[in-house]
């Protein structure tokens, strides 16, 4: 095998060095810093939007909470001002409801009166029936009977 030939071992030793020295220096001189100019513009563009997410986050919480405390002033306007309707549209049917009593209660009233002076009406008709009718009764029976 002419690998393990020793006469050949010294140029072998040679080219490793300068194959493995050429591709160390390219390496370390030429990809890796575009690599790790790469890496880094990645990682402040990375860190850059991160840091942005978070701005944003907390401004969105900002306004989040702006609009809650909005949102619960709102809400508290709204249930006075139905409280203060209810309480209004209350006294509204208790005056209502006091107007109609009273005007039924007029009404009653009135009705009474007449009823009273239908009565007084009737009553004297019938008073003046049964005066009629004792006198028709007196003129034609009475005289009969004290034959």
């Amino acid at each position: 095998m002419p690998q393990l030939d020793v006469s050949t071992f010294i140029p072998q030793l040679f080219w490793l060095v300068i194959c493995f020295s050429g591709l160390y220096i390219g390496l370390k001189v030429i990809y890796v810093p575009k690599v790790q100019s790469l890496l880094d513009s990645r990682w402040t563009r990375i860190e850059g939007t991160t840091e942005r997410a978070r701005e944003d986050i907390k401004k969105a919480e900002a306004l989040l909470q702006n609009d809650q405390q909005a949102l619960t002033k709102e809400r508290k306007r709204i249930e006075h001002k139905v409280s203060e309707a209810l309480r209004v549209s209350a006294q509204e049917v208790h005056s209502v409801k006091e107007a109609e009593k009273q005007a039924a209660a007029e009404r009653l009233k009135r009705e009474d009166k007449k009823i009273a002076q239908e009565a007084q009406n009737l009553q004297a008709e019938a008073d003046s029936l049964s005066q009629n009718l004792r006198q028709i009764l007196a003129v034609h029976y009475v005289p009969r009977i004290q034959d």
